[in-house]
Parts: C-alpha cells; sequence; structure tokens
C-alpha cells in the first residue's frame, strides 16, 4: 500500500524537469520536450515490459498520444474508406481481401463502395486481420 505522505514529500522534492513530465502538455514545445524525453526514454527501455523505466515509458507515451487526440482530432471515417485505406497500406487486392471474409471479390466491391454494410463476422474477422479494434468498423454517427 502506498504511503500518501511519502508520496506528497518525495514529489514535493523532484526537480521542477521530472515533476512536468508528468503535467498534461498544453504547447507545442511542451509536446517537443515531451517527445525528446519519451525518445530518449525509449531508447533506454527497448521492448522490454519490466524496465525499471517502463511506467515513465508509459507515462509519456500516454502524455503525447492525449495531446495529439486533442490538438489533431481525427473524425471518424466511414467503415469502407477505412477499409480501403487499411488495404491500400497493405498492397492488398479485393480477391485477397475476399478470401480472408470469405465472400466473393463482387462482394468485396459492394462493401468498399459502401452499397453493402460489414457485417457483425466481416467486423471481427477485419479486426483480427488488420490487428485494430472492432469498432473501427462500425458506423459513428
Amino acid at each position: 500500500m502506498t504511503n500518501a505522505s511519502t508520496v506528497l514529500s518525495a514529489w514535493a522534492n523532484l526537480p521542477p524537469e521530472v515533476r512536468v513530465l508528468a503535467a498534461p502538455i498544453q504547447t507545442e514545445q511542451q509536446y517537443d520536450e515531451a517527445l525528446a524525453a519519451f525518445e530518449a526514454v525509449w531508447n533506454e527501455v527497448g521492448g522490454q515490459a519490466d524496465h525499471p523505466l517502463g511506467s515513465l515509458f508509459e507515462l509519456l507515451r500516454d502524455r503525447l498520444m492525449a495531446y495529439e487526440e486533442r490538438s489533431f482530432p481525427v473524425p471518424p471515417s466511414p467503415p469502407h474508406r477505412l477499409l480501403a485505406f487499411l488495404m491500400e497500406e497493405r498492397s492488398m487486392t479485393q480477391t485477397e481481401l475476399a478470401g480472408v471474409l470469405g465472400i466473393t471479390q463482387g462482394n468485396v466491391s459492394r462493401l468498399l463502395s459502401g452499397k453493402t454494410a460489414l457485417s457483425l463476422e466481416a467486423v471481427r474477422k477485419l479486426a483480427a486481420h488488420f490487428h485494430v479494434r472492432p469498432d473501427v468498423f462500425l458506423e459513428h454517427p
């Protein structure tokens, strides 16, 4: 169990450049500084999940992502456009996608044009194939 008075005392005695690492990013300059700190921690931590700096890595990552989401919001995209984008990024053909979904190439064409909605089964298969959350393929109002 964490002793609150120990945490408060330790926090108050941290150098300002360390305390700022936990504060929300408000400016582009703070973002650049947090990104530089993140890169330094990344170089130290690598892929080691149990590294002593792992929690600092996660803290910096979350701060950067929060700032990016606030500063550069991305409007939801219709599922068929997202699917087309993911296919293009992977140089995937309609025939290959038909194999993934177990449907005909003609049905893939209708999906990509937005004429046919994705079934729940198709959403599950696409999420697994592209390694994304299933909700990215759902219609957003």
